[in-house]
């Protein structure tokens, strides 16, 4: 079961879908430009790991989108769509702008029910983003933490302040963002033009804990490109040898982490420890890894084929 830390409760607490087989998610953006930043990115990820949580547990997730976009135009630019695309973030099932009655997003995922609609569950089961935003609404059943801020370093605010959320103002907890070169944390342009694979900021935002905050900086992701890169390559070389059982002692573990307020940190560890693991076969890695990538959403199985055996 998915536990999250509900900002209603201040607690930790399980979701228990209100509707049968059937997880709906609905997330709060800001209004950002074409080309999104990262701490918009890593808000988009929150959703997408709920949903690769779901899926886990044979759930259908239904997830909606409310972005604080003003204009039809603006809802979901082809900018947006390219760097959902780009860090493996599956596109929401709906996306409405704040201009447009929220409860046309609730009548989507229950027809015929109203919001708040006494004798019935709230349409939604999970709420992400800002908490002001469900203030007097009755739309999720838990209000997820939201996403920590993302910054290019130490004392720099993350580049999402003062931007205008869908119903209201969302800031960051720092208000000025220091200037200078390098202030801003790298984008997904800036790393293009150096060469890096986008899914290395995708690993970056699973070394924290979605609540917590982030301090993006090249080394880290250069560090991160080099270790998709072994763990492509080990796996393209594992698919070589004879198929064996996911292993169960790394996959329960990575599913215990990710269930557990999304600890992307600690599944990060397993895997890691399963490639290091001399006593599981080849055969047993390759399957667990292309199986735990599902949650992952790292496309460690993309180097299949690119690698010879050995002689």
């Amino acid at each position: 079961m998915l536990r999250l830390y509900d900002v209603s409760s201040g607690q930790v607490a399980g979701i228990q879908p209100a509707h049968p087989r059937e997880l709906r998610v609905l997330a709060i953006t800001a209004e950002v430009p074409a080309e999104p930043d990262p701490g918009q990115l890593r808000a988009w990820l929150l959703p997408d790991l709920i949903r690769r949580c779901a899926e886990r547990r044979s759930l259908v997730p239904t997830i909606c989108e409310i972005t604080g976009a003003t204009s039809p135009e603006a809802v979901a630019p082809a900018g947006h769509a390219a760097a959902r695309a780009a860090l493996n973030i599956h596109p929401p099932a709906r996306i409405a702008p704040a201009t447009e009655p929220a409860e046309r997003t609730a009548e989507f995922v229950a027809p015929g029910r109203a919001s708040g609609r006494p004798g019935g569950p709230p349409p939604f089961d999970i709420g992400t983003g800002e908490p002001g935003w469900f203030a007097g609404r009755a739309f999720a059943r838990l209000l997820a933490a939201p996403t920590g801020t993302v910054t290019g370093g130490a004392h720099q605010q993350s580049a999402a302040a003062h931007r205008k959320a869908a119903g209201g103002h969302q800031e960051t907890a720092a208000a000025h963002r220091e200037a200078g070169p390098g202030s801003a944390p790298p984008a997904l342009p800036d790393m293009a033009a150096r060469g890096l694979d986008a899914l290395a900021l995708r690993l970056v935002f699973l070394g924290r804990r979605y609540r917590d905050d982030l301090a993006l900086t090249w080394d880290t992701l250069h560090a991160a490109g080099k270790t998709l890169q072994r763990w492509r390559e080990s796996v393209a070389q594992w698919a070589l040898s004879p198929s064996a059982p996911i292993f169960p002692r790394y996959a329960d573990a990575v599913t215990a982490a990710f269930e557990d307020d999304l600890d992307t940190p600690a599944a990060l560890r397993e895997l890691d420890a399963l490639a290091a693991d001399r006593e599981v076969p080849p055969g047993a890695k390759f399957e667990t890894f292309a199986a735990l990538d599902r949650l992952f959403g790292l496309d460690l199985a993309r180097d299949i084929g690119k690698v010879s055996a050995p002689r």
